[in-house]
């Protein structure tokens, strides 16, 4: 078995679920990045994989919890990939943006994004600007529901006086 219930296959990994039963896991198969990438291409395979089962699970992740150590897993890199203990400053530093970049898809995804923060990576722009417009609409419902209700409530007052 691979780390944490997750077994390595050609280009698929196996997630053991648990589900509500003591004794029973489930077992999926969640694709990995294929081969051949690089690391870096290999990591953005699985953001953009990540973001289409989010937005299919209507907000929801299905394999489980939504963390780095996952998008590792789905890219199909080593555990150690993004440590950049030891080497050179060139290497770290492009380790070092490569998991802010996931810690920001990563937000994202769950709700947590701060929108003042510039970023010029396209995919991840996209992504704050339909989170931005997702916000505004269910701010927008809330507010005309409240509307709603306070014009029930002073119609109630008015017969009631």
């Amino acid at each position: 078995m691979h780390e944490k219930g997750y077994k390595r296959g050609s280009r698929n990994i196996t997630a053991v679920v648990p589900t509500k039963q003591k004794h029973r896991v489930k077992r999926m198969f969640v694709p990995s990045a294929p081969d051949g990438l690089s690391s870096l291409a290999k990591i953005d395979w699985a953001l953009r994989s990540i973001m289409k089962e989010v937005k299919n699970g209507n907000g929801n992740y299905p394999y489980g919890t939504l963390n780095i150590q996952e998008v590792i897993r789905r890219a199909g890199v080593g555990r150690t990939y993004l440590e950049s203990k030891g080497l050179s400053k060139n290497i770290e530093n492009s380790k070092v943006g490569c998991k802010n970049k996931i810690k920001r898809v990563i937000r994202i995804l769950k709700g947590k994004y701060y929108y003042d923060i510039v970023d010029t990576n396209p995919v991840t722009t996209t992504l704050i600007y339909q989170k931005m417009a997702i916000d505004i609409k269910q701010k927008w419902v809330e507010a005309e529901l409240e509307y709603i209700e306070m014009s029930n409530r002073l119609k109630a007052y008015e017969d009631g006086a």
